[in-house]
Formats: structure tokens, C-alpha cells, sequence
């Protein structure tokens, strides 16, 4: 009977240790999952803000191109009259279109790469919430956690009860024997 009473005890402490163990695994994985949500989260920002820089910036290099095409158009009307004259000026400006088209060319370019890896992010942040929600309904709510630790305490205190009236009645019958 005793070692009936023992074996009991034995198991309802480790389901006890594994509640435990289990609970604070739950929630370690649901603020690792809060920070790297915080962290990705972050990351979108960032490059949303870049992404609005890169666009400001083609739109600023597309409003010069066709500012310099205007002024080739313009300076064109002149170039009937004298056609075998090429000032500084327009060889000047004729670089600096070719010049002004390969910036732009890259900066869309980069613009489209950032945007890929803004949507690879954006599914990522998306996974992560899912992830977030999933761990949370495991973990329950902080209300049900408490509750849980208040009946895990009061299981405790049953069980070293127990243990206490075991080792005394462990006393007794060796009393008992030895006397």
C-alpha cells in the first residue's frame, strides 16, 4: 500500500515537472516569436521608407530627363540654321542624359528588388502572426495561466502533505519494528 501511495506521488510530480516545463517552453517560443515579429516588423518599415526614397528619386530623374529632352527639342528648332556647329553646351547636356538614364536604370532596377523582397518579407511577417496566434491560443490567456499556476501550487502543498504523512508513518512503523 505504501508503495502504491509512493508511486502515485512519484507520478503526479512529474506531471507536474512536464506541465511546468511544457508551460515555459510555451512561453519562450511565444516571445521569441514576439521579437522576431518586432524585428521583421521593423525591417518592412525600413524598406517601405527606402522604397519611398528610391520612387521620389525616379520620379525627380524622370522630370530631368524630359526637362533635357524639351531643351534638345528646343535647341534642335536652332540646329537647322547652324548644323555643323556643336556648342559646349550641347555636347555637355548630351552626357548628361546618357549619364542621367543609367542612374535611373539602376535605381529601378533596385527598385524592383527591393519590392521583391519586400513581398518575401511582408509573407514572412504574415507566417509570424500566424505563428504568434497559434502559440498564444496554446499558451492560453495570462488569466488561465495564473489559474493553472494557483491549482499547480495547491497540488504542491497536497503532495508534500503527503509525502510528510508518508515519512512519518515510514517513522512510526520503524518505530514500530524496532520496538
Amino acid at each position: 500500500m505504501l508503495e502504491e501511495k509512493d508511486s502515485t506521488l512519484s507520478h503526479y510530480q512529474e506531471l507536474l515537472k512536464t506541465e511546468r516545463s511544457e508551460i515555459e517552453k510555451f512561453k519562450v517560443q511565444l516571445e521569441n516569436g514576439q521579437k522576431s515579429l518586432l524585428e521583421k516588423e521593423s525591417l518592412l518599415q525600413k524598406k517601405c521608407t527606402e522604397i519611398k526614397e528610391l520612387t521620389s528619386r525616379i520620379e525627380e530623374l524622370t522630370k530631368r530627363k524630359q526637362s533635357v529632352e524639351k531643351r534638345e527639342i528646343a535647341v534642335g528648332g536652332d540646329e537647322d540654321v547652324n548644323t555643323n556647329e556643336m556648342s559646349d553646351e550641347k555636347i555637355e547636356e548630351m552626357f548628361q542624359t546618357d549619364v542621367e538614364e543609367s542612374p535611373g536604370e539602376l535605381v529601378k532596377e533596385e527598385l524592383q528588388q527591393l519590392q521583391k523582397v519586400l513581398k518575401e518579407k511582408d509573407e514572412e511577417n504574415v507566417l509570424l502572426r500566424k505563428r504568434v496566434i497559434i502559440l498564444q491560443s496554446k499558451c492560453k490567456d495570462e488569466p488561465d495561466i495564473a489559474q493553472l499556476k494557483a491549482i499547480i501550487d495547491e497540488k504542491d502543498m497536497h503532495i508534500n502533505e503527503l509525502m510528510e504523512t508518508l515519512t512519518n508513518f515510514h517513522d512510526d512503523q520503524q518505530q514500530y519494528m524496532d520496538d
